[in-house]
C-alpha cells in the first residue's frame, strides 16, 4: 500500500498523512502479532511526525498507542498514564484503561472503566459495538 501511496499522484501532503496514517495501524498489527520492538518502531515514526504537527488528535493518538504497547509489555502504570492522556472520546480507552487496572490488580477501579467503556453515550458505532460486550462481560468478572 505505502508503494501504490508513494507512486500516486496526490498532493505530497495526502501522501504524508498516508504514512502517518500507515505508521499508527502498522504499530497496531505489530503489537497484535507480538512484535513489540517493531511495533514501537512505527510508534517513535508516529509520534515524531505527531510533535512536529502539533496536532491534538494525532497526540493523543500517540499516547493511545503507547498505552497499547504499555499493556502488550505488561507496564500497567505506564499503560494507565498514556490512556488517561488519550482520547476520551473513545470506549476503546476506558476498556483498555480497565485491562491496565485489572493488570495492577485494582479490580474496583477496573470495573468502573470496563462499566464506562460498556455504557458509552455515543451515537451507534462500529468501535462502540466491537467494545461494548466485552466491557460488560468484563465489569461483571471484575464484581
Amino acid at each position: 500500500a505505502w508503494e501504490y501511496l508513494q507512486n500516486a499522484d496526490v498532493s505530497a501532503e495526502v501522501r504524508r498523512n498516508g504514512e502517518q496514517t500507515g505508521h499508527f495501524m502498522m504499530a497496531r498489527i505489530e503489537v497484535a502479532r507480538g512484535n513489540l520492538d517493531s511495533a514501537r518502531m512505527y510508534y517513535r515514526q508516529y509520534a515524531e511526525r505527531a510533535r512536529k504537527l502539533q496536532s491534538p488528535s494525532q497526540l493523543r493518538a500517540t499516547h493511545e498507542l503507547a498505552g497499547i504497547i504499555a499493556l502488550a509489555e505488561e507496564d500497567y502504570d505506564k499503560a494507565v498514564a498514556e490512556f488517561k492522556q488519550a482520547s476520551q472520546r473513545s470506549p476503546y480507552t476506558y476498556y483498555r484503561l480497565g485491562l491496565a487496572y485489572e493488570g495492577l490488580g485494582e479490580m474496583k477501579e477496573a470495573r468502573r472503566w470496563y462499566h464506562q467503556a460498556a455504557t458509552f453515550n455515543e451515537v451507534v458505532s462500529l468501535s462502540y459495538a466491537l467494545v461494548r460486550q466485552k466491557a460488560a462481560d468484563k465489569a461483571a468478572a471484575t464484581s
